[in-house]
């Protein structure tokens, strides 16, 4: 069974989410990737976004620990095989330079588009994105019922 261990960045801006489109699964998709021999999840985080939105790392700002781990096995259609995925998504924020200077395959889209799984200019949305808007809200919700 192939094995996919990769880090997802969670970058919003008021209720939108920070995605980018991603040619091989022709989707937009989280900024993130996988994870390179001997480096951790956080610094494949950051390196991910410093080559993605084309800026210094002084401009990411990239939480220590992630918000959330999922594991689970599903079939890949890219590889075509059974795949064991672990992901870590952390919560992050770019700097307002690197913002005001996105590369035009980024986009800004809301929770409801990531459920219609549309963007606004009618391209898709990955499966990927909307597993992890999930994943954020039972998180969320269990944060409100704990501090209730």
């Amino acid at each position: 069974m192939r094995h996919s261990s990769a880090a997802l960045a969670i970058i919003q801006r008021n209720d939108t989410w920070l995605v980018q489109w991603n040619a091989n699964w022709q989707a937009y998709s989280l900024i993130g990737g996988h994870i390179e021999p001997g480096e951790s999840f956080r610094e494949c985080c950051i390196r991910e976004i410093t080559e993605e939105l084309e800026c210094d790392a002084s401009d990411v700002d990239v939480a220590v620990e992630p918000y959330a781990e999922l594991r689970f096995v599903e079939y890949s259609k890219a590889a075509r095989e059974r795949t064991h995925y672990h992901w870590q998504l952390f919560l992050a924020s770019v700097s307002e330079r690197t913002l005001g200077n996105l590369p035009c395959d980024c986009s800004w889209v809301t929770p409801s588009q990531i459920q219609d799984r549309n963007a606004s200019d009618g391209k898709p949305i990955a499966e990927q994105v909307a597993r992890v808007l999930h994943e954020f809200n039972a998180k969320l919700a269990e944060s409100d019922r704990i501090s209730s």
